[in-house]
């Protein structure tokens, strides 16, 4: 009996250490937890998005499912992270408005619709660009928030067609308000 009485006591405790080691729940219906240390991110992101991710690059990114045979291209998000100087005050201001000011070179028609601070859940040096033009892939809207975590820099990215821009950007917000960044 004392034999059985251990081995359930044993089992109960397996059951409580893995289920407290598992991946986080997601807060919200129908999302997945990624969390990442080499890209220093964890996020959520909805079920019937496809993850893909580049440690060595520090990048992840979610596509959202194809809408037909006439998508020509997968709306997503992508999260990438950049060390900054920490010598540098202004690193955060620097690296965004160096970024900025290259789209327009690498960008056909690029045409900015939209620029300003837009906080971050625990991020309130985040700063968003909205701007539409030709990356290769046809005419696209995207998307960039710049939201800075200690000495590093996250850009996440929000790209879609501009058809079907507001209908996943429902998603891509609240991806948003779930970004923790790991890194700091």
């Amino acid at each position: 009996m004392k034999k059985y009485l251990t081995a359930a006591v044993c089992t109960l405790l397996s059951l409580i250490l893995f289920c407290s080691c598992t991946a986080h729940r997601a807060k919200n219906a129908g999302y997945t937890v990624y969390r990442s240390s080499p890209v220093g991110v964890e996020i959520e992101y909805p079920d019937f998005w496809e993850m893909a991710e580049n440690k060595n690059d520090k990048t992840v990114a979610f596509a959202a499912p194809s809408e037909g045979y006439s998508d020509t291209y997968r709306d997503n998000v992508s999260i990438c992270s950049y060390e900054l100087n920490k010598d540098d005050d202004m690193a955060f201001d620097n690296f965004v408005t160096q970024y900025i000011d290259k789209l327009p070179s690498t960008i056909s028609g690029y045409n900015l619709v939209s620029e300003g601070n837009y906080p971050v859940g625990d991020y309130p040096d985040s700063y968003r660009i909205v701007y539409e033009g030709d990356t290769g892939d046809g005419q696209l809207r995207l998307q960039q928030t710049f939201i800075k975590s200690g000495n590093y820099v996250y850009i996440y990215s929000f790209i879609a067609e501009p058809k079907s821009y507001d209908y996943f950007n429902a998603n891509s917000e609240i991806m948003l308000t779930t970004f923790k960044a790991l890194m700091k």
